[in-house]
């Protein structure tokens, strides 16, 4: 994963992990990744979000973190973010639309959570 953030550094990229549980353990591999690497990561907000009004669709919350390592020279970040949903809001563009916006590199999964009842929604 080093590589890939080495890419951000040299051309300013953001990164996006967009995904549900089993995401969130990727992301959070990730970041110990960085760690055991060097990389120093520093959680920058957390917001919570639930326009859906139902725990499993839409994005649930939204953590960004930014990444410095000394190799990189000066005080020089990047920026990465995980975007917490268990299924995406298919009626509502706008969660796409930020989050394609936002990253130039996006790292989707949600795998887990589609059951053979909600086929017909998708």
């Amino acid at each position: 994963i080093c590589p890939v953030v080495d890419i951000m550094f040299s051309h300013n990229y953001t990164l996006a992990f967009v995904g549900d549980s089993t995401q969130r353990q990727i992301w959070d591999g990730f970041l110990c990744e960085l760690a055991k690497w060097g990389y120093h990561t520093t959680q920058t907000s957390k917001q919570e979000r639930n326009k859906s009004g139902f725990w499993r669709r839409g994005v649930k919350q939204i953590y960004t973190v930014t990444i410095f390592h000394p190799k990189h020279g000066g005080h020089k970040t990047v920026t990465a973010r995980f975007y917490s949903q268990y299924q995406p809001l298919l009626n509502d563009m706008e969660e796409w639309e930020e989050m394609a916006s936002w990253a130039d590199i996006l790292i989707f999964n949600m795998g887990l959570h589609w059951h053979q009842n909600e086929k017909r929604e998708y």
